[in-house]
């Protein structure tokens, strides 16, 4: 198979998250943009499965780091360390189908 030009240029972290939404959301999963005020260092999507189990996602540029932990802010960082102490499940990425695999949708 051929790659085509979109094939070859990287995705945008906004292009991996869009991905993610409308193939979640395909599939029954809700999802919300955790962003504006209140929300700072709060990880980008927080995502309801049809089944009620609720998993947050933090996406980062596709290609930016070697490990997209690397990429967290100090708010970040300390808001998924409180996530996870409270037993939330959060995954920091930049690909859409790790969050698909994630979330079990995939």
């Amino acid at each position: 198979m051929q790659k085509t030009l979109a094939d070859l240029v990287p995705k945008t972290e906004a292009e991996e998250e869009a991905t993610f939404v409308r193939k979640a959301r395909a599939k029954g999963y809700l999802c919300r943009k955790l962003n504006g005020e209140g929300f700072r260092g709060w990880p980008d999507q927080m995502t309801v499965s049809p089944l009620g189990n609720i998993k947050f996602i933090e996406f980062k540029r596709p290609g930016k780091y070697k490990n997209p932990y690397e990429g967290l802010s100090a708010n970040q960082a300390e808001v998924i360390a409180k996530l996870r102490a409270n037993s939330c499940e959060v995954l920091v990425t930049d690909s859409a189908n790790d969050a698909l695999k994630f979330i079990g949708a995939l």
